[in-house]
């Protein structure tokens, strides 16, 4: 007798010892969630230690509280114990640091809670693209945040002089503003960044913590920088969209330069021939952009996702979907 798609994800699941396993096929592209027993749920937030994990699963649990009501960000996510990184000094924030993997885990469960209860975090309509749900200021506000766009947020210290405040988080008012005055893939990526540091590091930033404007690409020497910014790329451009969106325009992955590739991605601006000497990452950057494929007209895919062109390449290249 055939399985059905629930017996084989709880198999898949016990066979792994991960109760996340394949989480990603629940999120965006299904309608309802596998349903699980009170006693499966309760199990499973035992061995991760997450007291909120599986919010909504549980046919008597009510997962989101009116916003009024609504816990603090901290037990769900800071109930582990964690131990220091030996790198944590004086003028840094003595939190733990945390691995991709466990980044990677947290974005899951935030896109998991927003597909749950989807209807109610977008009382005006459930938009029909899943890319538009991947909304930080829609996870924000559930966290407990108030978030705003506001004109200018002032100036901070800069190696080279003041630079504008890009975004900023205020962990005694439960505050997060991001400064209108940027591009929006700026906007995006700086709200998407103050996310990660309200679920990874909101009991170890100081009271009032300040970024510049971020879009992905800058590195950052900071620790807690650096982990916002993995937050935010994963957030934003989770791999099984970009990768599924990826193969519905280009057909094909990994996208590798051929005489009939390029000329269906460069049409007559290929006539000059086989552009050898192109490096993955211009090719990145030219199928991060592309508005036209093979004579029909696209929606590029940074544009689709609400990022930078060259944030978007650094995404193709990390999930292998441009040729050497």
């Amino acid at each position: 007798m055939t399985k059905s798609k629930h017996q084989l994800l709880t198999e898949c699941r016990k066979r792994l010892q991960d109760p996340y396993a394949l989480i990603e096929h629940l999120n965006l592209d299904e309608t309802a969630p596998i349903a699980a027993s009170a006693a499966e749920i309760s199990a499973s937030r035992e061995l991760l230690q997450l007291p909120y994990a599986h919010l909504g699963e549980a046919g008597t649990y009510e997962a989101l509280a009116p916003a009024t009501s609504r816990p603090t960000p901290s037990p769900p996510y800071e109930s582990r114990a964690r131990s220091a990184t030996p790198s944590e000094h004086a003028g840094r924030p003595a939190g733990p640091a945390w691995s991709n993997q466990e980044i990677e885990a947290k974005v899951r469960e935030i896109h998991g809670l927003i597909w749950q209860k989807r209807a109610e975090l977008f009382p005006d309509g459930v938009p029909g693209d899943p890319v538009q749900l991947l909304d930080p200021a829609i996870a924000l506000r559930w966290l407990g945040f108030d978030f705003r766009y506001e004109e200018g947020l002032g100036q901070m210290p800069g190696k080279s002089g003041p630079i504008e405040i890009g975004g900023l988080i205020n962990n005694s008012t439960k505050q997060v503003r991001v400064a209108r005055q940027f591009s929006p893939a700026v906007r995006s990526f700086t709200a998407a960044h103050e996310l990660g540091h309200a679920v990874l590091h909101a009991q170890h930033l100081s009271v009032l913590h300040q970024d510049k404007p971020l879009d992905g690409v800058n590195p950052s020497r900071s620790r807690i920088e650096v982990e916002a910014n993995k937050f935010a790329t994963l957030f934003l451009m989770p791999a099984k969209l970009v990768v599924a969106r990826f193969t519905q325009l280009f057909r094909v992955t990994p996208f590798v330069l051929t005489e009939a590739s390029v000329f269906a991605l460069m049409g007559n601006a290929a006539a000059g021939g086989h552009p050898a000497s192109v490096s993955r990452r211009d090719l990145a950057r030219l199928l991060a952009g592309a508005d036209r494929f093979d004579g029909r007209s696209i929606k590029p895919l940074h544009t689709q996702f609400s990022v930078s062109r060259e944030t978007m390449a650094i995404r193709l290249e990390e999930l292998s979907l441009v040729g050497g």
